[in-house]
């Protein structure tokens, strides 16, 4: 598997023309992208699903597409996610019209659950399918989620809209709450707070608004690296929308076997790297059903902490040109007892010294839970 996996959303106002089709194949096969969420296909018969799916095929491609459901997923063979662990495990307790089509892959072997959406243009019908998708999110128990569309709605005007709404659109309201459920957040504003961006293009007078975004849960909003806003891409002709993308880093399976992990002493001078080993760690610990479980989680949390803290760290480094200059003794002034070490370089951290050390004061060794 790569060491890092590509997602991208994007609507493509149609595929029912057997040109544009082909066409959009091509691009997405020869994009970076690994994974495509797709919104608004047109399809509408057994027979078009079939026949789009067959095509895919021929690209070295794999697809889920439905009749009367305007959204898809697609894949690269390439992608080395393998065949699904479940299909639709959402969509299928939807009330129909569907505007949902999901899928369960394994992720740094955990179930993760993505999920293409387009919600309805109308403001009426999009408060009803928030509504219901809120009412069926008890359908689905999974830790990490990557849900991404064209959601037709803004959560935040100033920042992602060219023009100010003429009223409170109430539909905002009942989204933010399905996102809130879950614990989701949106994957562009992770990393550009207050970055304006937009991601469909109209005419004059119309606002420009960024209504397709990535949505990420759990310990992949740790490994999230990069997230962009692709203008000026055109994956599907005539398509006022471009693309957004995440990229999400991957652990090896010879990493997860380490017991041993080296994080600099910058990546752990920035206080949320701390809080976040030790808020994820303690959140673990009362689920663990077996003691080689457990290890294997503080291993993989390591790990994603150490690599997401380290993406910031070096942007940090960019934009402020002393963040790499600050002495060795403010470092370790900053750290807590316990974590301290006279390499100036590098700090190992051996998961058993950690916990001897009472870093992670939950987490109390017994001869039944050693690794």
């Amino acid at each position: 598997m790569r060491d890092t996996l590509r997602v991208g959303a994007v609507n493509v106002q149609g595929l029912r023309t057997a040109h544009k089709r082909i066409r959009f194949f091509q691009t997405f096969l020869s994009s970076y992208f690994q994974i495509l969420l797709i919104s608004d296909t047109h399809c509408r018969t057994p027979e078009e699903a079939d026949l789009w799916t067959r095509e895919l095929v021929a690209f070295r491609c794999q697809g889920l597409f439905a009749a009367e459901n305007p959204t898809a997923i697609i894949w690269k063979d390439s992608a080395g996610i393998g065949p699904p662990l479940a299909v639709n495990p959402f969509t299928r307790f939807f009330p129909p019209p569907h505007r949902t089509t999901d899928m369960v892959i394994s992720l740094n072997d955990v179930p993760t659950h993505l999920m293409a959406v387009y919600a309805p243009v109308g403001q009426s019908e999009r408060i009803d399918f928030f509504e219901l998708f809120y009412d069926q999110l008890d359908t689905i128990h999974y830790r990490q989620h990557i849900w991404g569309g064209d959601w037709n709605c803004v959560l935040e005007d100033t920042l992602d809209s060219t023009l100010p709404p003429s009223t409170l659109d109430p539909s905002r309201v009942l989204l933010d709450r399905c996102l809130q459920a879950v614990q989701a957040s949106d994957s562009y504003r992770m990393l550009y707070p207050t970055a304006r961006g937009v991601t469909n293009f109209m005419r004059a007078n119309v606002a420009e608004r960024r209504l397709d975004r990535i949505y990420l849960t759990g310990p992949l909003q740790a490994s999230l690296s990069e997230a962009d806003v692709h203008v000026g891409m055109h994956l599907a002709e005539r398509s006022t929308h471009c693309p957004v993308s995440v990229a999400i880093t991957l652990v090896h399976s010879r990493l997860r076997d380490r017991t041993t992990f080296k994080l600099g002493l910058h990546t752990l001078a920035i206080p949320w790297v701390q809080e976040y080993i030790r808020g994820e760690l303690q959140a673990f610990v009362p689920q663990a059903s077996t003691a080689s479980g457990h290890w294997s989680e503080l291993k993989r949390v390591l790990i994603s902490a150490s690599r997401q803290a380290s993406h910031l760290a070096a942007r940090m480094a960019r934009r402020d040109p002393h963040f790499s200059q600050v002495p060795s003794k403010e470092l370790h002034a900053r750290l807590p007892s316990g974590l301290y070490s006279e390499d100036s370089v590098s700090l190992s951290l051996r998961l058993r010294r950690v916990q001897q050390q009472a870093v992670l004061p939950p987490l109390r060794r017994t001869p039944e839970s050693a690794p």
